[in-house]
């Protein structure tokens, strides 16, 4: 599942998701990807306890993308990989320009677009990714879409 969060109601509620967020969840280990203003993949089992964090600060909209089993799988390797390089001998830095949670979005989606019949993409902000899923994934991929209200 692909979660885009909507912008905060002001910059210094979450000043890392100005733009929004988006976030992960393998369904098939309920374990939720998020990488936001850190220098790791955050990895939260079961999934809801990213969720209901988040919450607090915005509502999103998840969409659960079906590509079939292979594919499935390709796209979920390259999701949870997509920060794997290191930065000098350490730990990948996140940066909000170009190397932030959209990205792993673009990392994953161009692993698998030339198998799908989709363009690559290199959306990064969330607002881009919705669009770029509503446009070339909707019809075809996505097998449910679920709220996230704000609480």
């Amino acid at each position: 599942m692909v979660i885009v969060w909507g912008k905060p109601d002001t910059w210094l509620t979450n000043p890392d998701s100005y733009e929004g967020h988006v976030s992960y969840i393998t369904m098939q280990d309920d374990k939720s990807y998020s990488w936001q203003g850190i220098m790791d993949w955050t990895k939260d089992t079961p999934s809801s306890d990213y969720t209901n964090e988040r919450s607090k600060y915005t509502a999103g909209v998840g969409y659960i993308l079906d590509f079939g089993p292979e594919l499935n799988d390709k796209f979920q390797n390259a999701l949870i990989h997509a920060y794997d390089r290191t930065f000098l001998g350490g730990k990948h830095i996140y940066d909000p320009v170009i190397d932030n949670c959209g990205e792993a979005f673009d990392v994953a989606i161009n692993a698998i677009s030339k198998d799908i019949g989709v363009p690559t993409t290199h959306a990064v902000l969330p607002s881009k990714i919705k669009e770029y899923i509503k446009d070339n994934l909707m019809k075809k991929y996505v097998r449910e879409e679920r709220q996230f209200p704000k609480h």
